[in-house]
């Protein structure tokens, strides 16, 4: 029950907002931290605001926050043009 009233808590705290241009920073720190590990995006490289936000659509773009520190965020985007898993077959 402990565990519970602990977690009722923490989400109490938690706050969820849109990404903005004034937020986009925190999104990009988490975001290369991502590509640091090479697993959660093809990207090589954190692109700036005004690309990001033209490459996302307009809705469903949103970040977690808890005591104005970020946590994480989710976003939606078309399905990219890239073949990035085209292979020549044999």
């Amino acid at each position: 029950m402990e565990i519970l009233a602990t977690l009722i808590l923490a989400a109490a705290s938690m706050t969820i907002v849109p990404i903005t241009e004034a937020n986009y920073p925190l999104v990009a720190k988490i975001y290369k931290e991502g590509i640091n590990t090479g697993l959660a995006t093809f990207e090589t490289q954190v692109p700036a605001w005004e690309k990001w936000h033209n490459a996302h659509l307009n809705f469903g773009n949103i970040a977690l926050l808890s005591e104005d520190k970020m946590l994480g965020w989710a976003s939606l985007a078309p399905v990219s043009s890239r073949c990035v898993w085209w292979r020549r077959r044999s």
